[in-house]
């Protein structure tokens, strides 16, 4: 009798499907577009410090600039910076003091938004995890039941077999023992 192995999901193939779910699941994530904040007013501090000279108006001038480029953790800093220069007027420190909230809102909205984002984010990849494990669990599934339904066709094609060559063994001892019993007749009954 013929052993079978049971066709199984290998671990590499398991590692094959888990990574197609999740890589489809974060492609879709790439597809949201997120809207980007509103930009900040810069035109007030701007118009305070026109007449400013020197390193002030250059510090300034970068501030304006990473407000401008997004990069408001580094506007917030030169500002604060700069306010506490004793150069400052005093309508130039009103106009920082003022200005710097607009930053810190800014940078909080940002942070909120960011972490909404990786919420999302997370969210969406425990999601693509579990149907990933699902996929590699019903894969799973198909593949001992196809196994199974192997082992059943081999296993009836084998009984089938056995029966086919025991009744072929009965007709043949059934023709020997005849033959024996009657030694003149035997060809007449191993027709039977």
């Amino acid at each position: 009798m013929k052993t079978h192995r049971k066709p199984t999901l290998s671990p590499r193939l398991a590692i094959w499907l888990l990574t197609g779910c999740l890589v489809a699941s974060f492609g879709f994530l790439g597809c949201k577009k997120q809207e980007e904040p509103g930009p900040i007013d810069t035109s007030r501090i701007e118009q305070t410090f026109a007449t400013s000279d020197g390193s002030v108006k250059e510090t300034l001038g970068e501030a304006v600039d990473a407000v401008k480029a997004g990069e408001y953790s580094e506007a917030t800093s030169l500002l604060k910076e700069l306010a506490e220069s004793a150069k400052l007027t005093p309508e130039q420190q009103t106009a920082v003091k003022d200005f710097l909230p607009s930053l810190q809102a800014k940078l909080k909205e940002l942070g909120e938004d960011a972490l909404e984002g990786a919420k999302e984010l997370s969210e969406t990849a425990v999601q693509g995890a579990r149907d990933a494990a699902t996929n590699v669990k019903e894969a799973a599934l198909s593949a001992k039941d196809a196994a199974v339904d192997s082992a059943i066709a081999d296993s009836t094609r084998e009984a089938k077999e056995s029966v086919k060559d025991a009744a072929e063994d009965v007709k043949r001892q059934t023709g020997d023992a005849l033959n024996r019993l009657n030694p003149l007749g035997g060809a007449k009954d191993e027709k039977r």
